[in-house]
């Protein structure tokens, strides 16, 4: 009997193990009525194909989820504040989002008319801002939102006074755009003043990057602005020995007064200076045993930061002039004081406190 070709069963041969393996895409896999006679073949895609059809399936999944890898560098502002972001001077009517630093989107929104947003968001680092309208998509640099801080921070005319906070810790003063306008370290003293802050309505927060907290907005006063009422003055009281006058910013000034000998009310001297005028043991005491026999009240005056005065000391900052006025009102303002009108006296750095002082021309000053 005649042994059967090889492969003329009227079922295919068992598909080889081996060539499964080295074919992953076969295109065309065994006829069940191919007869032995007929050549087996066998196909493969190339690797440059496969890699086109899987990028172009990726792109259009890309182009129907709205999605772009061309998002260009913002020319917007965004203002990181405390649990938010804000975004100044971008598209108008445009969609704006914010996604965290894992790329995950977390405030989603439409900027207003004059191209401003602002998002709710978690204190946190990394955050990124997209806005996307006009034919225009942006992406802002990492920015972050923070908790609110724990120290104090007080307005001033031109300044923002910090107190409590971390020795040796980094602050920051941005402007109400974000912009960085004032940096410095905390002092022994937990101490920081952000010097020379324009007025003009803006606001400022001051920031501690590396703990991620945050004041909330503030604003400083202007020289014009800050002027009190005459009340602010009357409802001072100062006494015989020592004592403390309020400025504007609420700063306080040692101050110690002298009566002469009789009944008042008494013409008056003042003496301001940053050496020890407020020091009843001081050289001024000299100055009290001599305008005491004559019936002169005496009051000497410590600039602030220095002896017992509080604030910070600088060489005739605006702050220490404006001092002087606040000084010479409401030592003026007490009824032991004669046509409630004060003379400023002294050499030398009293002598030159006289001049600043006297260019503000506190209404009574009388020399």
């Amino acid at each position: 009997m005649r042994t059967p070709p090889r492969n003329s069963l009227p079922y295919p041969a068992p598909y080889p193990f081996r060539t499964l393996f080295r074919t992953p895409f076969p295109t065309r896999f065994p006829t069940p009525f191919r007869t032995g006679a007929e050549p087996r073949r066998k196909t493969r895609l190339g690797g440059g194909l496969v890699a086109g059809l899987v990028a172009g399936l990726l792109l259009a999944l890309l182009a129907a989820g709205g999605c772009s890898v061309e998002y260009h560098e913002a020319t917007f502002q965004v203002v990181e504040g405390v649990g938010e972001i804000r975004v100044v001077g971008a598209i108008a009517d445009a969609d704006a989002r914010v996604l965290d630093a894992g790329g995950a989107e977390v405030a989603r929104g439409t900027t207003d008319s004059a191209g401003r947003w602002a998002a709710d968001v978690l204190p946190g680092r990394g955050y990124r801002v997209r806005v996307s309208g006009g034919g225009r998509r942006q992406e802002s640099e990492p920015v972050d939102a923070f908790g609110l801080a724990a120290f104090d921070v007080r307005e001033s005319v031109g300044q923002l006074h910090v107190t409590g906070a971390d020795i040796g810790s980094t602050l920051e003063v941005r402007d109400g755009a974000g912009a960085l306008v004032g940096e410095g370290t905390v002092d022994l003293l937990r101490t920081f003043i952000g010097r020379s802050l324009d007025a003009g309505g803006n606001t400022f927060r001051v920031i501690d990057r590396e703990a991620l907290v945050a004041s909330a907005d503030k604003q400083v006063m202007s020289v014009e602005d800050s002027l009190p009422d005459q009340s602010f003055y009357d409802n001072q009281v100062l006494e015989a020995g020592f004592n403390y006058i309020t400025t504007r910013d609420g700063t306080t000034l040692s101050a110690f007064v002298s009566f002469p000998p009789g009944a008042g009310p008494h013409p008056t001297l003042v003496f301001y200076s940053g050496y020890d005028p407020s020091n009843v043991a001081s050289g001024l005491a000299a100055v009290r045993l001599i305008g005491g026999p004559l019936g002169y009240a005496t009051v000497g005056v410590n600039m602030r930061g220095t002896g017992c005065s509080g604030g910070a000391w600088d060489y005739f900052e605006p702050l220490q002039v404006l001092d002087g006025y606040d000084m010479v009102e409401t030592i003026a303002a007490q009824d032991w004081v004669l046509h409630n009108h004060v003379g400023l006296a002294g050499l030398s750095y009293p002598g030159i406190s006289q001049l600043f002082t006297a260019q503000t021309r506190p209404p009574h000053l009388a020399a």
